[in-house]
């Protein structure tokens, strides 16, 4: 909207004439401001408040622990933290090998921030207060952020669509040249306290053509932001729609620090663009960078491999967009810290399958069929009919980005035909340098191709035709903006519009970034083989990292797409006989005012019909996919079901009849004695539960970097020696007593762990009873009557002073 401030009752009136909105009140022009905050918090909120809805309401959800097979090692994490300190971070693992502990470190600063306010809070409210804080408020905002990326240059155009008023004016205003001199007739500062022309003073005084107008346009421009204001209620809603993130990572594993990484990613994928904005303009280089590090490291430190998708997603940008010898430099950067993390993988990761693909992750078996995976990819992993809606504009955005690449093709061949420099033939007025003056450069092809035409249209001369006139809208829409300058002369970017080629080169990316991301998505759940190992490889082979980068693939992409049809529809603002008020009939400042105005309201509308298209599909979409998505609530109600105790298989990780045994376990044992057992019968969850000292915490605690002890207890076990298996574990962790557990088989929902046979030596009876005939192992409980499914179960104190 252009406000306009008016200082008398005839200006009001006059203004009021011809349509122009007045605003003479400072709390309209602060709200108009906070549209855009407000419209941004509100998105958010709406979106948690989805996050909120779709999370467990049990009260089992915030006192036991999630029943997964990665669960009990970050309970187990989170508790060495509160146990040792923030200097613990380095060393997480049982092997004090390193794990990303960013999560881990927010879920224990919130139970000692309790523990200093005397607020007691568990370790399962700690991480369930965190997971939905970065799920549910982080994780919107940053995909918001990075859609404000591609809205932020349509709000130009919004504006522009009133800025046409300001094109009629200045063609109607234009100078006209009379002998040896110019007479402008324009706008003027006015003379009122605030110092912005009034309506009659801007249009019926004499002066400088552009005295006075951008304090009156600007000064509502940056409040005239309706599509953004749009987008940042759509956009957290779209956020949340898909299963595949946040909600899938806290279901399968939970994958938690991984999911944080992602859920931080948008953020340094917008600082990244802005960077490339900033390279390529050469304007605040070093802020964007320092950002763009920061996030990145950030990022990093919420876990590494998040680099490799972010790699993935910025690759095309980095193609599109870099000089090719950043290019190069960023190529050879990447070849240096593979080969890194290759010589890393070798020397942490005994294999002698490094230099054969084929043969890696050859317990891999594909879950998903190739269409099936396709059906995930183009519905965003939306279920039932909403899913389909999704495909379908999906599919929609994809040709409209296309259409975006077509149309920079065709101005560029727009070029080549009226060069006449590049193919010798004369143009415009028969100068082999008009294309010079019409300013045909090759930083914007499809504005100059444009600029062309109106040079030929005007045949050289200075004034403007209707052609000249549509010329100029054609101009606007496709974001030929020049830089800003302001009072001091000091030249800024143009912050409204992005020139065509640049759009074209957005287009592209995202669509290149939308194959590149099917293609691992593919590979990782569909597909075997030497080519699609190396594909997945960073994302550890199975589809659950990959189906995080679906959302990344698919909202920018409607963004968009949403952008370019709402920069593509418009009109112009020519008036309906296809002629511009010159300065011979221009008449008072009022009455070409009011002719302006008529045209631009005709304009505005078919300018802004393409936005309104997109805004409504958008949020038709975003709605829908908040009812009967099917994916989303079979998570809902799988992480439910593995909270509770209830209706599970006596043999499974967790149930009723194994926590009371760990409970009485821990009770006779204390926290500081160390007992061995299998982690995958259940026992690892005793020390998420109780802070029990257990060998093996979690149920892959690696033998790698200090963990030699872990195989070397299995291996005195399996030996049978009574000398062996008390040399080996009573100098572990000290002088502290040593128990042994046994608590039934390992859990079938816990089979997916490879190596899981090296824990079957904990589980032979005749191992056990030979080392209980021998007195090495001493009964101290008997935990045989829970039932039949508990035969065998005992705890046994192992004899280190024999």
């Amino acid at each position: 909207m252009i406000l306009v401030h008016v200082g008398a009752s005839a200006d009001k009136t006059s203004a009021r004439q011809v349509g122009w909105p007045v605003m003479n009140t400072k709390w309209k022009q602060r709200l108009g401001h906070a549209a855009l905050p407000i419209c941004s918090v509100a998105g958010v909120l709406a979106a948690f408040g989805i996050v909120l809805a779709w999370f467990p309401k049990t009260g089992d959800m915030w006192n036991l622990p999630l029943q997964e097979i990665d669960a009990p090692a970050h309970y187990y994490f989170i508790r060495k933290l509160l146990r040792e300190g923030l200097g613990a971070a380095t060393r997480l693992w049982p092997n004090d090998a390193y794990y990303p502990p960013l999560f881990h470190i927010l879920a224990a600063s919130l139970v000692s921030l309790g523990n200093l306010l005397h607020i007691k809070i568990n370790i399962y409210t700690a991480f369930n207060t965190v997971w939905l804080v970065t799920s549910g408020l982080v994780w919107p905002a940053g995909v918001s952020l990075w859609a404000s990326y591609f809205t932020r240059k349509v709000d130009g155009r919004f504006v522009e669509g009133w800025r046409g008023l300001e094109s009629s004016v200045h063609i109607a205003l234009r100078p006209v040249k009379g002998k040896g001199k110019s007479t402008k007739r324009g706008l003027r500062h006015s003379s009122s306290p605030s110092g912005v022309a009034t309506a009659a003073e801007t249009l019926s005084a004499g002066g400088s053509e552009d005295d006075g107008w951008d304090e009156i346009v600007d000064s509502g421009s940056a409040s005239c932001r309706p599509f953004s204001c749009a987008m940042m209620l759509i956009v957290p809603l779209l956020a949340v729609a898909s299963a595949s993130h946040p909600f899938q990572m806290l279901v399968s594993g939970p994958l938690i620090a991984f999911g944080l990484a992602t859920t931080l990613l948008p953020f340094w994928l917008y600082a990244t663009l802005c960077l490339f904005d900033a390279i390529a303009e050469r304007y605040r280089i070093s802020r964007w960078l320092v950002a763009t590090v920061l996030l990145g490291l950030l990022c990093i430190f919420a876990h590494p491999r998040i680099a490799f998708t972010w790699l993935l997603l910025m690759a095309p940008f980095m193609l599109m967009r870099l000089p090719w010898k950043a290019i190069a430099g960023l190529f050879a950067a990447v070849v240096v810290c593979a080969v890194a993390f290759f010589f890393y993988m070798i020397g942490h990761y005994h294999s002698s399958r490094y230099f054969d693909p084929s043969s890696w992750f050859h317990t891999y078996k594909p879950n998903r069929t190739v269409p099936d995976a396709l059906r995930v990819l183009f519905t965003d992993n939306v279920g039932g009919a909403a899913g389909w809606f999704m495909a379908v504009v999906v599919a929609a955005a994809l040709v409209a980005a296309l259409a975006v690449v077509l149309r920079y093709v065709k101005s560029r061949l727009v070029i080549i035909k009226f060069d006449g420099r590049a193919d010798g033939e004369e143009v415009g007025d028969g100068s082999a340098d008009a294309n010079v003056s019409a300013g045909i450069s090759a930083d914007n092809p499809l504005c100059d191709a444009e600029k062309s035409v109106v040079a030929q249209s005007g045949n050289g001369k200075d004034d403007m035709s209707a052609a000249g006139l549509a010329g100029s809208d054609v101009l606007t829409d496709a974001g030929c903006d020049s830089d800003t300058v302001d009072s001091r002369g000091h030249r800024f970017p143009p912050r409204s519009t992005a020139p065509a080629h640049m759009m074209a080169k957005d287009a592209v990316s995202l669509v290149l970034a939308f194959v590149l991301v099917g293609l691992v998505y593919v590979c990782s759940t569909s597909l075997t083989g030497w080519f699609p190992n190396i594909v997945a490889a960073a994302w550890y082979r199975a589809e659950t990292r990959p189906l995080t980068m679906i959302p990344f693939a698919v909202i920018p992409l409607l963004v968009f797409a949403a952008c370019a049809v709402s920069c593509s529809c418009g009109g112009d603002d020519s008036g309906t006989d296809g002629t511009a008020d010159t300065p011979h009939d221009s008449g008072s400042g009022a009455k070409v005012l009011q002719r302006a105005a008529g045209r631009v309201s005709a304009g505005w509308l078919s300018r802004n019909g393409g936005k309104a298209v997109s805004i409504m599909v958008l949020a038709a979409l975003a709605i829908s996919c908040q009812f009967g998505n099917v994916p989303r609530q079979v998570l809902g109600q799988s992480l439910a079901s593995n909270t509770t105790l209830a209706g599970k298989p006596e043999n499974e990780q967790l149930t009723r009849a194994k926590y009371d045994v760990l409970k009485q376990t821990v009770k006779l044992t204390g926290n500081a004695s160390l007992i061995i057992s299998d982690p995958l019968n259940g026992s690892m969850y005793g020390s998420a539960m109780f802070d029990a000292n257990m060998l093996y915490p979690i149920y892959n605690a690696m033998h790698e970097k200090n963990g030699a002890i872990f195989a070397a207890t299995e291996s005195a076990f399996e030996s049978g020696d009574p000398a062996k298996l008390t040399a080996t574990t009573c100098p572990v962790d000290g002088k502290v007593p040593k128990y042994f557990l046994a608590m039934g088989p390992q859990a079938p929902s816990l089979q997916m762990f490879t190596f899981r046979q090296q824990y079957d030596t904990f589980h032979r009876q005749d191992l056990i009873d030979g080392y209980v005939k021998a007195g090495t192992l001493v009964k101290v409980r008997d935990f045989s009557s829970y039932g039949p499914y508990a035969k065998n179960w005992a705890l046994y104190s192992i004899k280190c002073g024999q």
